[in-house]
């Protein structure tokens, strides 16, 4: 085992709609919401031609990765119905292992409701994905000399957060952490710095997630965790992203793409640079492949990525 993932298993369902019909189903587009269960079950009869697939910020990364030919695991909650099947049969036709912890509730949703202009409306349900306790997380998790992917929403329950860092850290293995979102790092800012100086080799933001933890604007940012035991990677969308140790920075550009839809462009873009990682290849390669499998990603709804167009993107980076 390579990689292994541990995060919020939620089914995304995206659908393009016109800008006009998120208001209309009371959300605002430019906006995440959350909701109950049965709220969500009555946006699911309402939006047009929803396409499915696993998600969850972990989840996408251990997908992508086993597309790229690495040994991948995850652990996640879900519930006994038919979107945790759907949820497994994703994982698994794309080479993934599924460590499934099976709860009552339903399984998560993240809805992403995609404008024909770019813009988003994201609702969640998380059900089952939030119920993952210490206890339920098997043994066989914890994989020495592999690298332990932890989704930053699980810092929602610090104790928890906290277990799996330690755990992993003792079982030998390498921990790559994702910030997650704005708000979880605003929220957490002391609480996440701590923890990723205590069991962190890399750490994955957005310019928004840095700023939230920094409290600075980019440059100073960067300049203030550069005594930081773990590497810093931050995601710049059309601007590709930089890569930090010490007083070392790396930026690295990417073409310029209109996407059709950007969910999971940097959970691939994390999947794509740990597998260079994993190749032993330095920072400014493991930067070109993330960028290069964002770059798939951003042309395909959610994470339906073709397997072969996926093979070909690591072939032109990790040659």
């Amino acid at each position: 085992m390579e990689l292994v993932g541990i995060g919020n298993a939620l089914l995304d369902v995206i659908s393009f709609v016109e800008p006009d019909y998120p208001p209309y189903l009371g959300v605002h587009n430019s906006t995440t919401n959350h909701v109950p269960y049965d709220r969500m079950e009555d946006l699911l009869l309402a939006v047009p031609d929803p396409i499915f697939v696993a998600g969850g910020g972990a989840a996408n990364t251990i997908r992508v990765a086993a597309l790229l030919g690495l040994q991948g695991r995850f652990v996640g909650a879900v519930g006994r119905d038919r979107f945790g099947d759907l949820f497994r049969r994703d994982m698994e036709e794309a080479g993934a292992e599924f460590l499934a912890v099976e709860k009552s509730q339903p399984t998560g949703i993240f809805l992403a409701l995609v404008g024909e202009d770019g813009s988003r409306a994201i609702v969640v349900s998380p059900g089952a994905a939030g119920e993952l306790s210490v206890s339920e997380i098997p043994d066989r998790t914890f994989v020495p000399g592999a690298i332990l992917y932890v989704d930053g929403f699980i810092a929602s329950r610090r104790e928890l957060f906290i277990h799996i860092l330690e755990r992993g850290r003792r079982a030998g293995m390498r921990v790559a952490v994702d910030a997650a979102s704005f708000s979880l790092a605003n929220r957490n800012a002391a609480f996440f710095l701590d923890a990723f100086e205590e069991y962190c080799d890399w750490v994955f933001m957005n310019e928004d997630e840095l700023r939230a933890l920094a409290g600075l604007p980019l440059d100073e940012a960067l300049s203030l965790f550069a005594a930081s035991r773990f590497e810093m990677i931050v995601k710049r969308a059309e601007r590709g992203a930089i890569w930090c140790y010490g007083d070392r920075r790396i930026d690295s550009p990417v073409r310029a793409f209109t996407p059709m839809d950007e969910t999971g462009a940097g959970d691939a873009f994390a999947a794509g640079f740990l597998a260079a990682v994993l190749e032993g290849k330095p920072p400014e390669v493991c930067l070109r492949m993330g960028n290069r499998v964002a770059e798939e990603i951003i042309q395909v709804p959610g994470c339906r990525l073709d397997p072969s167009r996926i093979r070909k993107a690591r072939q032109s980076v990790l040659v």
